[in-house]
């Protein structure tokens, strides 16, 4: 599958995830179940990323 496609495919999928977790949470752990398939699904499409790049300290800005 090409890589933009599988990339489409890959947010449709996360998209229904949350929505279905917005729409009808019923326990905590069905939260923590929608956001462990996100964090599943998302880390087959992206790259490793170093994410303390994306921090930053607020008395810097």
């Amino acid at each position: 599958m090409e890589s933009l496609e599988k990339q489409k495919q890959t947010l449709t999928r996360v998209r229904f995830i949350a929505e279905l977790a917005l729409i009808a949470p019923r326990h905590a752990s069905d939260l923590k179940l929608a956001l462990g398939m996100i964090i599943d699904l998302s880390s087959e499409v992206l790259p490793e990323q170093d994410y303390d790049g994306i921090f930053y300290n607020a008395g810097e800005g």
